[in-house]
């Protein structure tokens, strides 16, 4: 399973992609946006399921989920 994160940061949101790759963006609304287009493309592009994820304090929450 794919698994794109969103993580609070001091000034905004780091989305985190598989392999490492992180991008910055400036607020929830669109980073959740975000996350959710890049597990949809994912989940299109290989057919492996894939879900978007938001850091918190206990864990992580899945709000979408594609496969």
């Amino acid at each position: 399973m794919h698994r794109i994160v969103i993580e609070p940061v001091e000034d905004g949101w780091l989305l985190r992609r598989p392999g490492g790759h992180a991008e910055w963006i400036d607020t929830r609304d669109w980073a959740e946006r975000a996350a959710e287009s890049v597990a949809h493309e994912y989940h299109a592009r290989s057919g492996v399921p894939a879900c978007a994820l938001v850091a918190v304090a206990a864990g992580y929450v899945e709000f979408a989920r594609f496969g």
